[in-house]
């Protein structure tokens, strides 16, 4: 704050109020309020990652079917073409 500015009226009031001092119970909410976000956020992280294994096993089983199929056509139009 310069010289050059106009006070501040909501500054000066919230300056003049008390420092709030820690207390034992509102450290023990806050640890427990902590706890359960982390609680909270690895159970959905862990379902998360059951589903994204679950899709990754069937995007590669996907995947090698596609590939086997295109290799037995690829071995198909070898056979008819050399049994021409």
């Amino acid at each position: 704050m310069t010289p050059d500015d106009a006070p501040d009226p909501i500054r000066s009031m919230l300056a003049s109020l008390p420092p709030i001092a820690p207390t034992a119970a509102r450290d023990g909410r806050v640890r427990a309020r902590c706890h359960d976000a982390l609680t909270r956020r690895t159970a959905r992280q862990q379902r998360a990652d059951r589903r994204h294994r679950a899709s990754g096993r069937l995007l590669d089983a996907a995947l090698v079917l596609g590939v086997s199929l295109y290799g037995a056509a690829a071995v198909a139009e070898a056979v008819r073409l050399i049994a021409r």
